[in-house]
């Protein structure tokens, strides 16, 4: 499974790119190397998804709060927000366990995380849930 943690810049100016290798906002400006070994590896055929709501929990208890909350906007229940595909909800455990039910039954190994819960939920999950998927 693949996971892009980055960073969205909000600015809508496009990126210019030359067939130097180097890709710049501002032709005028300083360019930056683009480094073609970091390219995304995911095939093109492989499908993906973002998740707009992760969060990893503590206990199934607090999880099971959290997606109860969220399905009361939605009109579900619990079980049934931690199964949506824009949300990742539970304890590492529990979310390794989504995650390869996903894969199972999507083929869905390539996700692309929102900014939700700042860098220590994305530190979490690289650390607790990504390796074991």
């Amino acid at each position: 499974m693949a996971v892009s943690l980055a960073r969205v810049d909000s600015s809508t100016r496009p990126i210019r790119a030359s067939g130097t290798g180097r890709c710049s906002r501002n032709p005028c400006a300083k360019s930056t190397p683009i480094n073609a070994s970091r390219a995304i590896t995911a095939s093109f055929s492989t499908p993906s998804a973002t998740v707009f709501m992760p969060m990893i929990t503590d206990t199934e208890a607090e999880a099971e709060k959290f997606a109860a909350m969220m399905g009361g906007m939605f009109g579900l229940d619990a079980a049934q927000v931690k199964r949506m595909p824009m949300a990742l909800i539970g304890t590492p455990a529990e979310c390794v366990v989504e995650l390869k039910r996903r894969e199972q039954a999507w083929g869905v190994r390539h996700y692309i995380m929102s900014g939700f819960g700042g860098p220590a939920l994305s530190e979490r999950f690289a650390r607790e849930v990504a390796p074991k998927v």
